[in-house]
């Protein structure tokens, strides 16, 4: 699983051609092609839309791993009803985002080493994909990212427009930052950690972004145009690895004031992925709370990734509390949550992983961690088990890397040719 080799000639190459402009046009996607024939917070939610969770220590101690080993069941999938009809939801997923063979990409958080492995026991397999939170003057990648790409790992990363001392950075000196500032040269160093570091990496810039942690930092304008001025900067710096995933609250996707995803959305331009931080808090911090399954909760989310069909949809952090009046419900919710990303009408997703809060100590954090139980961690394991889950890199969901794209002069030209059909994988 070791990917060295491509490592130094991606970035070899990517240095080479980091002199190329910027150019903001439009990304068509990808091409259509046949339909397989086979079966196919700072950390955590944020305070706004339910219960809240404050932002872990830059370098959180290590969690214990779960020690509970459920007895090994032969997953299965069992379809689910889809969205009900009409003609926004009807229908599966449009065709230029249908690959084949699709399959989702699956995976924790994984901040540090000590933390994959533990998560890797409880799963009784490798993870491929583990997400990364960093603040905006800390490096993009440490030796725990080093050592999780060279074992074969895909790294999702969140930077946060956020310093280490807990400052908040206004996105609008972000958008306005020229070259020769700090900020401006703050941007060029990720751009050139990106680009050195060899492997496809999956970007974003301050997850959640309309909610309550992130309010200081500016309105939806700002933000957009901060985003924009960041992956400008990539491209200018020679970045051709990253894919950019925006990411905000499923509840942004059904609102209309100033806090409604739309106001926030940078664009099909700057975008590759659209995800969501996806969680049944239930009662959680508040009694009147309802319990929802993860249809619910994304119901938003896949809608808007219908207007928007040459985008991946990804979860990047989800989970659900456990319901104290009837024991086993988490478990039932995330077998549920399986069959309904396998359900016809949610073909445009691409990656899960699961943020478990173990990192939090405030009274009344809560409790996402699917090992706490050993029944939802029994869930979680099949679920992580399950063939379709089990996409092997970037290229199994349609993020191949190909050589011409370190010579494309722009963004759209380097988006806009046919999806690889299997094959050698982007790793």
């Amino acid at each position: 699983m070791r990917r060295t080799g491509f490592v130094a000639l991606a970035t070899m190459v990517a240095i080479a051609f980091s002199a190329f402009p910027s150019a903001a046009e439009p990304v068509p996607g990808w091409e259509a092609v046949p339909e397989a024939t086979a079966p196919v917070p700072g950390w955590g939610p944020d305070p706004e839309w339910e219960s809240g969770a404050a932002e872990p220590a830059v370098e959180p101690e290590a969690a214990e791993p779960g020690t509970a080993e459920p007895e090994t069941v032969e997953p299965t999938a069992e379809p689910v009803p889809g969205p009900e009809s009409s003609p926004e939801t009807a229908g599966s997923a449009p065709e230029p985002f249908r690959v084949q063979g699709r399959k989702i990409m699956f995976g924790a958080v994984g901040q540090y080493r000590e933390e994959i492995l533990g998560r890797e026991q409880e799963l009784g397999q490798p993870l491929e994909a583990v997400r990364v939170f960093k603040r905006w003057d800390e490096p993009v990648f440490n030796e725990h990212q080093v050592w999780a790409r060279d074992t074969g790992h895909t790294i999702f990363v969140s930077v946060k427009s956020r310093r280490k001392d807990g400052s908040d950075i206004r996105w609008r000196d972000i958008a306005d930052a020229q070259p020769g500032s700090e900020l401006h040269s703050d941007i060029v160093r990720q751009a050139q950690e990106l680009r050195d570091f060899g492997a496809v990496v999956y970007f974003t810039f301050n997850h959640e972004p309309e909610a309550k942690g992130s309010r200081a930092m500016g309105e939806g304008a700002d933000f957009v145009d901060a985003w924009r001025k960041i992956v400008d900067v990539h491209w200018a710096q020679g970045v051709r690895l990253a894919r950019y995933v925006w990411t905000v609250t499923p509840v942004a996707f059904d609102r209309t004031d100033h806090t409604s995803a739309e106001l926030f959305y940078p664009g099909d331009d700057y975008v590759d992925h659209i995800a969501a931080d996806a969680y049944n808090f239930y009662n959680c911090s508040n009694p009147e709370g309802k319990w929802l399954s993860l249809a619910e909760v994304i119901e938003g989310h896949r809608r808007f990734g219908l207007r928007h069909p040459d985008k991946g949809l990804m979860l990047l952090e989800w989970g659900s509390v456990e319901d104290p009046a009837q024991p086993g419900r988490r478990a039932e919710w995330l077998a549920d949550a399986t069959r309904t990303l396998l359900s016809p009408g949610y073909e445009q997703y691409r990656a899960v992983l699961a943020w478990d809060a173990r990192n939090l100590d405030e009274e009344w954090a809560c409790d996402f961690d699917y090992a706490s139980t050993s029944d939802a961690l029994a869930a979680w394991r099949e679920m992580g088990s399950h063939s379709a889950f089990g996409a092997e890199g970037p290229c199994e969901i349609g993020d191949c890397v190909r050589m011409t794209d370190f010579f494309a002069p722009s963004r759209q030209a380097m988006r806009s040719r046919p999806v690889r059909r299997g094959g050698r994988r982007a790793r």
